[in-house]
């Protein structure tokens, strides 16, 4: 319960506070081109934590000698995506 009333107070002052540069960037609508730099940087960190997590649980689930099932199909989805990102981004220039 605690959590959900934390995550509505978050919300509501995410929503109410104004004056910061940070919250404005972040509800959209004080994006410029810095912001939109910070916040592809954020997103290509974010997918380095989350490829780190799903390595370090695929090796582990092998170390237990246990199926790395889930693990490892997250895994060829992601490097699919990146491959094809990058083959995208290639093509239109």
């Amino acid at each position: 319960m605690f959590g959900l009333a934390g995550l509505t107070a978050f919300g509501l002052f995410f929503l109410l506070t104004g004056r910061s540069e940070t919250i404005r960037g972040l509800r959209g609508d004080g994006r410029d081109e810095r912001f939109a730099q910070i916040d592809l940087r954020a997103a290509a960190m974010t997918g380095l934590a989350l490829l780190v997590a799903l390595i370090v649980a695929w090796l582990v689930a092998i170390a237990r000698d246990q199926s790395g099932s889930p693990y490892d199909w997250l895994l060829a989805i992601g490097g699919l995506a990146y491959l094809l990102a990058v083959a995208w981004f290639r093509w239109r220039g």
